[in-house]
């Protein structure tokens, strides 16, 4: 399972390499899965309730953000004894 980051690194390293002219179609394709994935992230990120699922295969992304430590920690706690 991949983010969907690591899908864009991962199709963008495949680009890098000189395909015979035969596939011209594989790499029309790999640009486009790239700017897909990209536009869905843009989606993601204004529109947060259109589209909450994961797709088939997608990982989620980590919170590494400073509260992220405290979120885990409030959803632990049972409901209203959040002070004492």
């Amino acid at each position: 399972m991949l983010t969907l980051d690591k899908a864009i690194e991962i199709l963008s390293l495949d680009l890098t390499y000189t395909y015979p002219a035969r596939y011209d179609d594989l790499q029309d394709a790999i640009k486009l899965v790239i700017n897909a994935t990209r536009k869905l992230q843009k989606i993601r990120i204004l529109f947060p309730t259109l589209m909450p699922g994961l797709l088939p295969g997608e990982c989620p992304m980590p919170d590494f953000s400073p509260s992220a430590d405290r979120k885990e920690l409030l959803r632990k706690r049972p409901l209203g004894r959040e002070c004492g």
